[in-house]
Formats: C-alpha cells, structure tokens, sequence
C-alpha cells in the first residue's frame, strides 16, 4: 500500500433478462484476477433480473492500476491505525 498503487478490477457481466451489460468495480491490492474471480457479486439490472454470481462469470474481466492519491493514502493508513487500536483496546491484540 506504501506505493500508492491499487488495482481497479472491472467485471462485466450480461444479464439474463434483457442482455444488458452490467459492471462491477472492485479496487484491490492485487492485480491477479483469480482472487477477485472467487468473490460473490450482488447483480440488479434496471429490468428486474436479479442474482448472485462469481467473479468467474463474467463475460470480462480485467484488472489495471490505480494510482492513490497522498490524501487517499493518509486517510487510509488512518483508518487501519484507527481499526489497530480498537483492536488493541478491546483485546488487547497487538498482532496486526
């Protein structure tokens, strides 16, 4: 995460009802496509459709980076410091 570079995946699915073309984003710390591929995904298209799906089904995928800016990464790292401490505070857990 220090790098400021994350990777936007973009997945296209089709819906079953009308055809229509239907994305989902996702921003990950990875760029290989097999994690995000495993996940469920939540599909509503416009025309009623509904279903969840894999990652896998979609008729494309594809992941490229997505550069983080300072105030992203400053608000980021405070937030995982934030979660770290109330970790600490309520277990006393000082392993992450």
């Amino acid at each position: 995460m220090a790098s400021g570079v994350e990777y936007l995946h973009v997945l296209i699915f089709e819906c079953v009802g009308c055809s229509r073309p239907l994305a989902v984003i996702r921003v990950t710390g990875f760029r290989n496509l097999e994690p995000t591929d495993g996940e469920w995904f939540s599909l509503d298209c416009p025309c009623g459709w509904q279903k969840e799906v894999h990652g896998f089904e979609a008729r494309r995928h594809w992941a490229t980076e997505w550069w983080l800016s300072e105030t992203a990464l400053s608000m980021m790292l405070c937030e995982q410091l934030n979660l770290q401490f109330t970790n600490y505070l309520l277990t006393g857990d000082r392993s992450e």
